[in-house]
């Protein structure tokens, strides 16, 4: 189901994750016109869902990705040992897949948690500083 989830939207989040940067950078720019005209809150606005949108993308893979760690732990704690040998066996199988966590990528390369949420925060705070310092 992780293959097929991964395959059909990772270029999806790939594009979503790297045009973030730019898109970030270039409305924090705009941002810094005065802050009593209208254009300042509809660009802070359109900032705040791109932000957000980004953030619900990495905190639903960092999510999954810590549940499907704990999975074989959970497993062990199961009452197995009054099940059957069929049981047993099916339980043995699921803990031997449990054991690689599952992880949603971006584009197969960038793997989705907070931590991918912050670097992009920071990669986007640092294309504007250069951009900001350049302009003056």
């Amino acid at each position: 189901f992780t293959e097929l989830v991964e395959d059909t939207y990772n270029s999806y989040l790939l594009f979503q994750l790297v045009g973030s940067v730019g898109i970030i950078c270039m409305s924090a720019l705009r941002i810094l016109v005065d802050w009593r005209s209208v254009q300042f809150f509809s660009i802070l606005c359109y900032l705040s869902v791109m932000i957000s949108q980004l953030f619900v993308c990495c905190w639903c893979g960092h999510e999954l990705s810590a549940t499907s760690e704990e999975l074989h732990t959970i497993l062990y704690n199961c009452a197995w040992y009054d099940k059957d040998v069929k049981f047993k066996r099916d339980l043995i199988f699921m803990m031997a897949r449990a054991r690689r966590p599952i992880l949603l990528r971006a584009g197969y390369y960038i793997g989705l948690s907070r931590q991918s949420f912050v670097s992009i925060l920071r990669m986007s705070y640092s294309y504007f500083a250069v951009l900001n310092q350049t302009n003056k």
